[in-house]
């Protein structure tokens, strides 16, 4: 085998392991997060909303639902290590721009990071909506989160009417907050 085949074989290798060591070790943190518990949580749409209370990263508390009553919630669940997330937090803040007036409301909830690095990230991407910290997870086991990023999107009255596991995009996005708005 010349040198040239082995080094490409190698890159293609290497490449592969890289992606299945990435793989692994974010099912390993979203097992430790979400725990082995017995009661492991599945929401559904139509489902009432857990009820919680985050302190957001300028210190604000919120409290779910009774803080938001009446208005539509697209409560989101994040780490900085997901590349999804970082990709798609811009995008849903034009679609928070464009609603907030008309009763939206995006709770981005960070789960289990420490507070320094959740602001200088957020500080990079420029998002105005609150940014929730999530010590231990505790509110993201509640909502049963098993992958990144997710979202749930709740009705005045904190019935789960969404939910979207993955990327949505800023059209699938839209397209389910006006849906609710329009209720």
């Amino acid at each position: 085998m010349s040198q040239e085949t082995w080094r490409r074989v190698w890159g293609s290798f290497r490449g592969s392991l890289e992606t299945l060591l990435l793989a692994g070790f974010f099912v390993l943190l979203v097992g430790l997060f979400c725990g082995c518990s017995d009661q492991r949580v599945i929401l559904r749409t139509g489902q009432t909303a857990p009820a919680f209370s985050l302190s957001d990263i300028n210190g604000k508390t919120w409290r779910f639902p009774e803080d938001l009553k009446g208005k539509v919630v697209a409560i989101r669940f994040w780490a900085d290590w997901c590349k999804s997330c970082a990709e798609e937090m811009p995008v849903i803040e034009k679609v928070y721009d464009k609603y907030k007036d008309k009763g939206l409301v995006i709770l981005a909830i960070n789960i289990g990071q420490e507070k320094d690095p959740v602001v200088k990230f957020v500080n990079g991407i420029t998002i105005t909506y609150p940014v929730l910290l999530d010590p231990g997870a505790v509110v993201t086991k509640r909502f049963g989160v098993t992958g990144l990023p997710i979202t749930f999107i709740i009705d005045g009255d904190g019935i789960i009417r969404q939910k979207i596991l993955g990327e949505a995009g800023q059209t699938v996005f839209e397209e389910f907050v006006r849906e609710q708005l329009k209720r």
